[in-house]
């Protein structure tokens, strides 16, 4: 794999036997950094590029992932340890960027193709000219199943005539999401499947694997196996 040669010698960083042999993270309010501690050594790695804050932090068993209102990222846990032995300036993040739109999970930002940019936004009954904030993602759950959860506020832009001017409403509604995903390490891509409203709303999310899929796994890999002979056979 791409980041096998960040990783440090010896078992540690797979087999992990307590928590001596562990990585902590540590999200940072208002920064761009993420706090680290592994293997005797402490310190920052910077989040992707371009991110100048964060919402929040996961972990898996081989990847560090962050996120944001517009999308997420994750890293290798060797990528993020080689960053900090200065192997590299920064992790090895994979981006994937949420979209507005009428079928995206972000909902609307605009209305009528009208951003409100330059209009009055009614922000809880005062008027402003700054357009509110997203909201968007607030919690990320990665699953081991290869299934992602979400909590994310969906946008909707209304507009009245208040007999003055264009008035726009941002009105966002929170839900919960599910999506299946794929990690190409040697692309440096996140693959998602169509997101899956599943009603409620949660602050934070935390899903448990599905029964059997790693069984369903195996099983999927050994049905490739046989359809590649098959195919070398037929030939």
């Amino acid at each position: 794999m791409a980041d096998n040669n960040a990783k440090p010698p010896g078992p540690p960083l797979l087999g992990g036997v307590h928590h001596y042999n562990s990585i902590h993270y540590g999200a940072m309010r208002a920064s761009s950094d993420i706090f680290v501690i592994a293997f005797g050594d402490s310190g920052y790695v910077p989040a992707p590029a371009g991110w100048e804050t964060y919402s929040g932090i996961e972990v898996d068993p081989h990847y560090l992932w962050v996120f944001r209102p517009t999308g997420f990222a994750c890293a290798t846990h060797a990528s993020v340890i080689s960053c900090r032995q200065g192997k590299r300036p920064a992790p090895r993040w994979m981006v994937y960027s949420l979209n507005f739109g009428p079928n995206e999970i972000l909902g609307e930002n605009s209305i009528g193709g009208a951003s409100g940019d330059g209009n009055y936004w009614d922000v809880n009954g005062q008027l402003t000219k700054a357009k509110p904030p997203v909201k968007g993602l607030i919690s990320l759950f990665p699953c081991i199943d290869e299934t992602l959860t979400a909590s994310v506020y969906r946008r909707t832009v209304t507009r009245y005539d208040d007999g003055q001017r264009w008035v726009f409403q941002a009105n966002d509604t929170l839900d919960l999401h599910t999506a299946d995903y794929t990690i190409d390490l040697k692309a440096g891509a996140i693959g998602l499947g169509p997101w899956t409203r599943r009603g409620g709303n949660a602050m934070q999310v935390q899903k448990m694997p599905i029964p059997c899929w790693s069984l369903y796994e195996s099983l999927k890999a050994q049905l490739q196996v046989s359809a590649k002979r098959m195919v070398r056979g037929g030939k």
